[in-house]
């Protein structure tokens, strides 16, 4: 894991009997152009049984960027989630992540599984080498910076979404 990263911005949320132990932690990670408010709807439906830790991915919401590093990769996320994760004592945890959140916790699963109880990903992109596919997300800061964020959805769309994606 990298060294000194910094800290990640979160909201616990809780609201299980006080006479009731909660069933375990879950670690919801939101995507791109979105910050862990993203996982308000689904705050009523869990915390009743559950605690949840949400974090705001670092340039996201509250949190900030990570010192030093200029371009961030699934691998180099993976690592600074899985070491917030440690530094808040979340281990065992129902990673769930949606979109870019979901690529970025099977990083975590990957890379540091035994901080991992469960994963839950939906809708999330992954890299062409692994999938057939078409998208990079390694190329989408640049295609973004390059053309802004209405023609980077124009052009990844389908190679995202599959090629019966509307226009």
């Amino acid at each position: 894991m990298p060294p000194s990263v910094q800290p990640l911005h979160f909201r616990e949320e809780s609201h299980v009997e006080p006479w009731r132990t909660p069933k375990g932690t879950i670690v919801p990670l939101h995507g791109i152009a979105e910050t862990g408010l993203a996982w308000a709807p689904w705050v009523p439906a869990f915390s009743r049984e559950y605690r949840l830790v949400i974090p705001d991915l670092p340039g996201f919401g509250r949190s900030p960027l990570t010192p030093g590093v200029t371009r961030y990769s699934i691998e180099s996320l993976a690592d600074v989630v899985a070491e917030f994760m440690v530094a808040a004592d979340l281990l065992n945890v129902h990673l769930v992540g949606a979109k870019l959140g979901g690529t970025i916790a099977l990083g975590v699963a990957a890379r540091h599984p035994q901080l991992v109880r469960s994963l839950t990903v939906v809708g999330s992109p992954v890299t062409s080498h692994t999938t057939g596919g078409t998208a990079n997300i390694s190329e989408f800061g640049d295609v973004i910076r390059r053309g802004g964020l209405r023609r980077w959805a124009e052009n990844t769309m389908r190679p995202r979404l599959g090629a019966e994606a509307s226009d």
